[in-house]
């Protein structure tokens, strides 16, 4: 990728494709790789293999958390107001995202994972994800107020 079109994704994140996410998400796998076969090499194989399980369940604990948080703030938003509420939808797929890049057994996107955990990456990442996908928040909106489920 050139950097000009590097710099036009970060500008406008609904402009991202599909093949280049999974570029990207290859290049996180391929360094997470590397860098454990390079720590493999300093310490104790079962070691780095132990703290590999221990960053993949703290991601997940750490993603059940931010979940549950945007979860409410989601519900919330629907009683209140007649509205889609755009936002929490995106929050919500940025949460997924950084729950799946947590959950990865890895340094490197556990790293990624928690850093895009921070509210405005989220919901830039939700955004990108919800344009990327193309689906519509109005049926989902009208899906949600059918089955009103508490959880």
């Amino acid at each position: 990728m050139e950097l000009k079109r590097v710099v036009n994704i970060l500008r406008y994140p609904h402009q991202i494709k599909l093949v280049e996410v999974f570029m990207l998400g290859g290049l996180f796998l391929f360094a997470d790789i590397v860098l454990t076969v390079w720590l493999t090499r300093l310490f104790h194989p079962f070691l780095i293999l132990a703290l590999l399980f221990l960053t993949a369940f703290c991601g997940f604990l750490f993603s059940k958390i931010a979940y549950s948080f945007v979860y409410k703030e989601t519900r919330t938003a629907f009683r209140e107001s007649g509205e889609i509420p755009y936002r929490q939808f995106d929050k919500t797929l940025g949460t997924c995202v950084c729950a799946f890049l947590m959950v990865t057994p890895g340094f490197i996107t556990f790293a990624v994972g928690l850093l895009c955990l921070q509210e405005n990456l989220r919901r830039l990442l939700g955004t990108a994800v919800r344009h990327l996908l193309d689906f519509s928040l109005e049926e989902l909106y009208n899906y949600m107020r059918l089955y009103e489920v508490e959880v």
